[in-house]
């Protein structure tokens, strides 16, 4: 339970923009190849996302323990070690790899700067609070792109846009 809890699932919600491209195009539901790789795009998110919470929480335990909530954590509270967690970490990653390589690899150069951006993030950039709320609001668009890459749709610039706006 504590692995579960570490990799984060409450958050994947946030995933679910991988399909808006699709269904904003009209074709998330009318190919079934379509909504396969459009949903598999979805889950390279989510297990990649856990990675890097994993990654945030294994450079960030120490403060972590000093904080009211996140102190509850599995790595803050040290339920989980962070030998297992790096284990985890890594096999969530090369799983979400292998999964774009093999389904979607249309979407791999966004999986790239997903992890770029996000080691970076979890290093230097939440520290400092303009460069955090536009790394922050770049995930919601690398997800949104990386919809229109799977599904073959172009992505409005409305969707763009309005994405940009509510992050």
């Amino acid at each position: 339970m504590e692995y579960f809890r570490l990799m984060r699932p409450y958050q994947w919600i946030k995933n679910l923009l991988v399909l808006l491209p699709a269904f904003f195009a009209g074709n998330l539901f009318f190919s079934n190849e379509l909504f396969w790789r459009v949903l598999i795009a979805m889950l390279t998110f989510s297990l990649l996302a856990s990675a890097v919470y994993i990654f945030n929480d294994f450079i960030d335990a120490e403060h972590d323990r000093l904080h009211q909530y996140k102190r509850n954590r599995p790595l803050a509270k040290g339920t989980v070690s962070k030998i297992s967690a790096g284990i985890l970490g890594a096999a969530l990653a090369i799983t979400a790899l292998a999964l774009s390589w093999f389904w979607v690899p249309v979407i791999l150069p966004l999986l790239g700067l997903y992890i770029v951006l996000s080691v970076l993030y979890s290093l230097f950039f939440k520290r400092i609070i303009v460069l955090d709320i536009l790394i922050v609001s770049s995930f919601y668009l690398i997800r949104i792109l990386a919809g229109g890459w799977s599904a073959k749709v172009p992505v409005s610039e409305w969707l763009i846009l309005c994405t940009i706006f509510l992050a």
